[in-house]
C-alpha cells in the first residue's frame, strides 16, 4: 500500500518552531505521514575526533531531543528517525528507503568565505535528491537588536517532553518484545520434529493405528513442545484443526470470545501473529490476562493447523508499563479498539473508592475498565449523568482508536475525571493504543 511520507531532517539547532510548522503543514497538505530526522554527524573522515563527537553526542542526549519533536497538529502521523554518520548520505539514503514525497531542509547562514569554497550541504542534497526539496531559512536579526531565540525546547516544558520520550521508548520495547514472542513461536512451528509429530496428529494412517499408539504420539509431541515452551515463556500450549478444535493442549488457555476467534483468522491468514491481552480461564491469571502467540505449521496435506502458545500478560507487557514516571501521577497503559484498559492503572486504589473497581485487591483494570470520561471530577464528588457504558471515550481515546496518534498539552478529563495532559499512539498492525498521561500542571 502507498503511504504518502515528508521527511523533515533536521540539526536540532536553528528554528526548530517554524520547521515543526511548515513539515505539518507540507504532511496536512499531501495527507503524508511526517518523518523527523536528526543525524549525528560523525564523518569517517574525522579520525581521532570521532570519540570527541560520541562524547559531545552522549552529554547532548539527542535522541531525547528528537523524541521532544512532534507535528503542530495532532491528526498528522509522525515517526523519528535517528542515523548517524555523514550527514548529507544519511538523509538521502532514508529518503530513498522510505520512498518519501518531500525534503523539508532548513537553510542556514553562510559567510562569503564559504560560499567561495563550495556548495553547502543543502545544495548538494537539493542536486542529488529523488524528490523534490523545499528549504526555509531563519528570520535574520535586525542589526543593533538582540536576535530573538529561535524556539527552543523550554524548560517549562520538561515533564511534558519526558512524558513523550517515556512513551517512545515504552512502545518501542512492547513492540519489540511482541515481535520476539511471533518470531519465537514460527521458530517452534518450523522445527522439523514438531512438524512431524503435527503431521500424525492429522494423518489418516496415525487415527487407524488405535488409542495405545495415538497416546504415545500425542505425548511425544507433547514433550517437545512442553520443552520448547518452558524455554520460551509460555504457560499453555495448543495444536488446532482448520475448523478450530483443539488436536492437543494443556496449561492456561484465554476465555473463548469473539476477540480470540478474530485473532486465530488472522494468524491464519498471515502465517503467524501475536494477540493482545485477552482474559483468561479460570486457571489462569486473575488480573492481567494472557497474550497468544500463534503460527501455522506447514503439514502435508493439512493446511491452516495452528500452534497456539500462551504467555502470562503480567510477565512483560504489563511490567513494561507499569515502570514509574517522570512526574508521580504519570502512567502509561494500552486499550483496546474499543477503549477498553488492557493493562493495570496507577491508580487502583482511587479506583475502588469510585466503585469503578471490585472491592477485591487481587482484580486490577484489565479488561474491566473503559476509559470513558465521565464528565467531571469524580475524586472531587462529580456524580456523573450517564451511566459509565454510556459515557463519550476520552478526548485521548476517542482520537486513538480512531487510528490517530497525537498529544494534548492543554489538558483533558481522563478516565477518573481529573485534568491530565497526554501523548499517546495507535498501533494499527496490532490493534490497540498506548498512552501516556500525567495531571495537568497548575498554571
Amino acid at each position: 500500500m502507498f503511504e504518502p511520507k515528508v521527511l523533515f531532517a533536521t540539526d536540532l539547532d536553528g528554528d526548530l518552531g517554524r520547521g515543526l510548522h511548515l513539515a505539518t503543514d507540507l504532511a496536512l497538505k499531501h495527507a503524508a505521514t511526517l518523518l523527523l530526522l536528526h543525524v549525528v554527524p560523525y564523518p569517517a573522515s574525522d579520525g581521532e575526533g570521532l570519540l570527541h563527537r560520541v562524547l559531545e553526542a552522549s552529554m547532548r542526549r539527542p535522541d531525547q531531543i528528537l523524541a521532544g519533536l512532534t507535528p503542530t497538529d495532532a491528526a498528522v502521523p509522525y515517526r523519528h528517525i535517528l542515523e548517524s554518520g555523514e550527514p548529507e548520505d544519511r538523509i538521502l539514503e532514508v529518503a530513498e528507503r522510505e520512498r518519501v514525497d518531500r525534503i523539508l531542509l532548513e537553510v542556514q547562514p553562510r559567510s562569503t568565505l564559504r560560499k567561495m569554497l563550495g556548495r553547502s550541504t543543502v545544495e548538494r542534497i537539493i542536486a542529488r535528491a529523488p524528490c523534490p526539496v523545499v528549504t526555509y531559512r531563519a528570520p535574520a536579526p535586525s542589526k543593533g537588536l538582540a536576535a530573538t531565540p529561535s524556539p527552543k525546547l523550554h524548560h517549562a516544558d520538561a515533564p511534558f517532553q519526558a512524558l513523550q520520550v517515556m512513551l517512545a521508548a515504552r512502545v518501542d520495547a512492547l513492540e519489540w518484545w511482541l515481535s520476539v514472542q511471533r518470531n519465537a513461536v514460527q521458530s517452534v512451528a518450523n522445527r522439523l520434529g514438531v512438524q512431524d509429530g503435527v503431521a500424525g496428529l492429522v494423518a489418516s494412517e496415525l487415527r487407524s493405528l488405535g488409542p495405545a499408539l495415538r497416546v504415545r504420539a500425542q505425548r511425544l509431541l507433547e514433550l517437545e513442545l512442553g520443552e520448547l515452551g518452558r524455554a520460551i515463556g509460555a504457560i499453555g500450549v495448543y495444536v488446532l484443526d482448520p475448523s478450530g478444535q483443539v488436536l492437543l493442549g494443556y496449561g492456561v488457555n484465554p476465555d473463548p470470545s469473539e476477540a480470540c476467534t478474530r485473532f486465530l483468522a488472522r494468524a491464519r491468514e498471515q502465517g503467524a501473529a501475536v494477540s493482545i491481552p485477552m482474559s483468561a480461564t479460570s486457571n489462569g491469571p486473575r488480573s492481567g490476562g494472557v497474550i497468544l502467540g500463534a503460527a501455522k505449521v506447514p503439514v502435508r496435506g493439512a493446511a491452516d493447523v495452528l500452534l497456539v502458545y500462551v504467555f502470562d500478560a503480567r510477565r512483560d507487557f504489563l511490567r513494561i508499563l507499569a515502570q514509574p514516571g517522570p512526574v508521580p501521577s504519570a502512567e502509561t497503559y494500552a486499550f483496546d479498539e474499543r477503549g477498553i484498559m488492557l493493562s493495570n492503572s496507577r491508580f487502583p486504589d482511587q479506583l475502588r473508592r469510585l466503585g469503578l473497581l471490585p472491592p477485591d485487591k487481587m482484580v486490577q483494570t484489565p479488561h474491566l475498565l473503559r476509559v470513558c470520561d465521565p464528565g467531571g471530577n469524580l475524586l472531587s464528588g462529580y456524580h456523573p449523568t450517564l451511566p459509565k457504558e454510556q459515557c463519550p471515550l476520552t478526548v485521548m481515546a476517542a482520537q486513538a482508536t480512531a487510528g490517530q496518534s497525537g498529544f494534548d498539552n492543554r489538558g483533558y478529563r481522563d478516565y477518573r475525571g481529573v485534568e491530565v495532559v497526554g501523548t499517546w499512539r495507535w498501533l494499527d498492525f496490532y490493534g490497540f493504543g498506548v498512552a501516556a498521561e500525567m495531571d495537568r500542571p497548575i498554571g
